[in-house]
């Protein structure tokens, strides 16, 4: 009874602590997530008004540079058709009459055709028209309009008065033309003679129709509107008014349009016929004016998506959270489960790794039966005397069981380097002497395959590393060079390099080279630059991983330099962290 009462306790305390874990997760939890929602909400908030802004700010720059552009295009087109002769000429001034505003219809025929060109080729202009000194109509174009006009005489008009003043291009307010009926802009240029006196003014009356028509097609909700205004604050366009308005609204009291006038672009919220507006406004450089574009939209209907995307955002936070608590019932079972996953997945490595000592061990001991028969069958008189044929099957079953037991040995290190089991002994010892023992291990098998081998090494360091697994990089490399370099003019040549950081060595071979596009390949398990089945050279394909991953080890890095035709270059080195001391 006190045993059950015992472990019951146990039970009862690991249960409580676990609820305290799950209780304490999710609370801590439900905070981190609240804190980093708010945190993110407010952020994109921001973000979105500030994009929001910015994207109302490029439209309405870009409409600005639009007009801007068109209205200096008009102004382009008068200058140069007013510096025609005959258009400054007013030789039929004596012809004007007042019934028809000007001179007759079969008058001064060049200039008129002048102006029809180029209202043919501008759509942009109403109406052009010459004016004498005095104000009077010369002539206009169409004709139509010339006798349409209710007075002869227009000195009182705001680009008349414009120009003679300014002796330069005027760019008027806007004003409803007595010719169409209809809102219009006027652009006018005076021309003076040789001693200063005016002989007239060259008009071209700008159809806002077509800029109304213009702005109007653009995407515009109903609620937005592009408010287009001169330099004294009356509207030339209202995207909010229906094109053949003939009224003029002035906007001169608004802050945005103040401001803009002032040459000044930004945005701003502001009361509007009871409405609270947001509006983004720019200055426009019209001739020696400056004229405003304000972008108006309520502010509810503009920052109406930043109110929903919070909404939904507010209510994504609650989902989670309640997903969160209702997650934290099943997470007791869950760190059951993963104790439970973990000490299996231990126990499995374990039995992984035993398995393969095992089997390893296991290859290993008939191999050596197999090796030693095959040495003592070939030895002569030894057991018995071989026919040709039967040393020559005799060599290839110990030439296969070498092959064999070192096939063993690279999988039993690729399989310690994969689970990071692979031991490192690192010792001092001298570079010149360790790259010395690698050229007499390997001079009998060069001098047997008739291959010239170099060390090129000229220096001397004591180096703390792990002197045999070097060798085993040295000692694969090596024997790929091998198979690789030409039968009769082979050349090997290794060495090593000091530097600040690190020791570099190299093994530099004649051989045929490894295309560009397999080079990347090279250091994957199994991996064989020749597949095809009556390829040359033999291999297991895990020598360049076992080497880059003993250099991997050993804290270095390993690559090669390789063209096809041009032999290779396999570079590898290993950190010099100070701890080497220069041989004296």
């Amino acid at each position: 009874m006190v045993t059950r009462t015992v472990k019951w306790s146990v039970k009862n305390k690991m249960t409580i602590n676990y609820t305290i874990k799950i209780f304490s997760i999710i609370v801590g939890s439900v905070i981190v997530i609240c804190g980093i929602s708010v945190y993110v909400i407010n952020l994109q908030t921001s973000d979105l008004k500030h994009e929001i802004v910015i994207t109302k700010t490029n439209v309405a720059k870009l409409i600005s540079s639009t007009v801007a552009t068109k209205f200096s295009e008009k102004i382009t087109t008068l200058e140069i058709a007013g510096n025609n002769t005959y258009v400054q000429n007013t030789a039929y001034a004596n012809y004007i009459n007042a019934s028809v505003k000007g001179i007759p219809s079969n008058m001064d025929l060049e200039k008129r055709r002048d102006a029809r060109q180029i209202l043919d080729h501008d759509k942009d202009f109403n109406v052009l028209f010459f004016v004498m000194p005095n104000g009077d109509m010369y002539m206009q174009e169409p004709y139509s309009a010339q006798v349409n006009n209710k007075v002869l005489n227009f000195a009182f008009r705001d680009w008349y008065k414009g120009a003679i003043a300014n002796h330069a291009t005027y760019v008027s307010e806007a004003y409803i033309s007595q010719a169409t009926d209809r809102k219009a802009v006027a652009i006018s240029e005076p021309f003076y003679s040789s001693n200063g006196s005016l002989i007239g003014l060259w008009v071209g009356l700008i159809n806002l129709d077509s800029l109304e028509h213009e702005l109007s097609s653009l995407d515009l909700s109903h609620d937005r509107r592009i408010v287009i205004v001169d330099h004294n604050g009356n509207s030339v366009v209202d995207t909010s008014q229906p094109q053949d308005s003939k009224k003029l609204v002035t906007y001169a009291n608004l802050e945005s349009v103040k401001n803009a006038l002032d040459g000044k672009g930004g945005s701003i919220t502001e009361t509007i016929n009871g409405t609270q507006m947001f509006s983004v406004y720019e200055p426009i450089k019209i001739g020696t004016h400056t004229w405003a574009i304000v972008l108006m939209q309520p502010s509810d209907t503009v920052f109406g998506v930043i109110l929903a995307t919070m909404e939904s955002s507010y209510l994504i936070i609650v989902m989670i959270v309640s997903i969160v608590i209702f997650t934290g019932f099943f997470m007791y079972r869950m760190f059951r489960s993963n104790d439970i996953l973990t000490q299996k997945l231990l126990e499995a490595d374990v039995k992984k790794e035993e398995f393969s000592t095992m089997i390893t061990h296991e290859l290993k001991t008939p191999l050596v039966t197999i090796d030693g028969y095959s040495e003592m069958l070939l030895e002569p008189g030894l057991i018995g005397i071989l026919n040709s044929e039967q040393t020559n099957a005799v060599s290839k079953i110990a030439e296969s069981s070498k092959k064999l037991v070192r096939l063993i040995a690279d999988i039993l290190d690729t399989q310690k380097l994969d689970l990071c089991k692979m031991r490192f002994d690192k010792k001092n010892f001298s570079l010149s002497e360790f790259m010395k023992e690698v050229v007499e291990s390997f001079s009998p098998l060069m001098k047997n395959e008739n291959i010239e081998f170099i060390n090129s090494t000229t220096n001397d360091q004591i180096v703390s590393s792990d002197k045999n697994r070097l060798m085993q990089v040295f000692a694969n490399l090596i024997k790929n060079s091998i198979d690789f370099v030409p039968k009769k003019s082979g050349r090997i040549e290794i060495g090593s390099q000091v530097l600040d950081n690190e020791i570099r060595f190299f093994v530099k071979d004649n051989g045929i080279g490894i295309p560009k596009e397999k080079q990347e390949n090279l250091f994957k398990k199994f991996y064989q630059v020749d597949t095809s089945l009556n390829r040359r050279h033999g291999g297991t394909g895990l020598g360049l991983v076992i080497c880059k991953g003993i250099i991997d080890g050993l804290g270095g890095r390993m690559w090669l330099d390789s063209d096809l035709g041009k032999g290779t270059t396999f570079w590898f080195s290993i950190n010099n962290d100070g701890s080497m001391d220069q041989v004296k």
